[in-house]
């Protein structure tokens, strides 16, 4: 038999391990389900589900592992806050985590999936509606999810290092929770971009702003593109100034200085551009400047009619 201490230290390994895992960068779906598949590997349980907080204030089961039965009755099942809200005013607190014996369990709560266990006289004893959660909060410390866990492999009520073992876990759980959220986020937010910046019936194009790059075209709509006869790869190896007819490219000069150098964020300007087949196109241009996290112009969005 391994000596406990030699076993603590392996569990703290195997933590490490799995945190590093969930911070791989997954979607949301997939750092859902890797969090509950953790704790059955880890975290001393043979069974693990997640509900996550959705948008209209509902919770959603989105993961479970260990049990093929629970997965069936308990994935996708939505419900109320206020089941989560009753159940936690009935919980001992036994640290972040929240413990329900099966006796406090408040009677007009829907037990869930109930494990087939016999039942014991021992007052330690893991009993069937005995239920076990660990909230899982972002780093601002919203409430965003709910680990349940059922089934410990001992059949007992977890003593104080198999408690320490999940609150770490679940510390960490809601953190790579949070960031799969804003990822998911971003990846639909710049889908939802790309759709609307390809479709747009008028010309629209991105330049950069960054010294180095000087307002070089990054990417550019069709509209744009049939505008001034050039490919959009033909154009991200351009700058605005190549485009822009010699006559009016002090105009832009003087406009992409304010825009790095002032708090002015967006500008219109009646130039020509100078079109691929030759002599130029009048256009109407409206340029938004673009910051990063820290305030600092990066990029610019520029619309642009003829």
């Amino acid at each position: 038999m391994t000596p406990p201490v030699l076993w603590d230290i392996s569990k703290l390994r195997q933590l490490q391990e799995l945190v590093g895992r969930l911070n791989a960068g997954g979607s949301l779906a997939e750092t859902l389900q890797g969090v509950v598949d953790g704790v059955v590997e880890v975290a001393g349980f043979e069974v693990a589900s997640i509900n996550h907080l959705q948008s209209d204030g509902m919770w959603q089961c989105i993961a479970v592992a260990g049990s093929d039965a629970a997965r069936t009755q308990l994935l996708g099942v939505r419900q109320p806050r206020a089941v989560f809200d009753a159940e936690f005013a009935a919980s001992e607190r036994w640290g972040s985590l929240r413990f329900v014996p099966h006796e406090r369990m408040p009677a007009d709560v829907s037990p869930g999936w109930i494990p087939d266990l016999n039942l014991s006289d021992d007052p330690d004893a893991w009993h069937p509606h005995d239920a076990l959660f660990a909230p899982l909060h972002s780093p601002g410390g919203d409430l965003i999810g709910v680990l349940s866990v059922d089934l410990p492999h001992d059949r007992r009520r977890p003593g104080p290092f198999q408690r320490e073992i999940l609150q770490m876990y679940a510390a960490h759980a809601g953190i790579a929770i949070y960031r799969a959220q804003l990822m998911d986020q971003l990846i639909e937010n710049e889908q939802a971009f790309r759709l609307a910046f390809e479709n747009a019936g008028i010309g629209m194009a991105v330049l950069s702003l960054k010294a180095n790059e000087s307002s070089r075209y990054l990417r550019a709509n069709t509209a744009f593109c049939h505008l001034v006869g050039f490919t959009e790869k033909e154009l991200k190896t351009m700058s605005t100034a190549d485009l822009t007819h010699p006559d009016d490219r002090d105009t832009d000069l003087v406009n992409i200085d304010k825009a790095v150098t002032t708090d002015q964020r967006v500008f219109e300007v009646e130039k020509r551009f100078q079109h691929a087949g030759g002599g130029s196109v009048w256009v109407a241009v409206t340029t938004s400047v673009i910051e990063d996290a820290n305030g600092h112009p990066v990029s610019a969005i520029s619309q642009v009619q003829d």
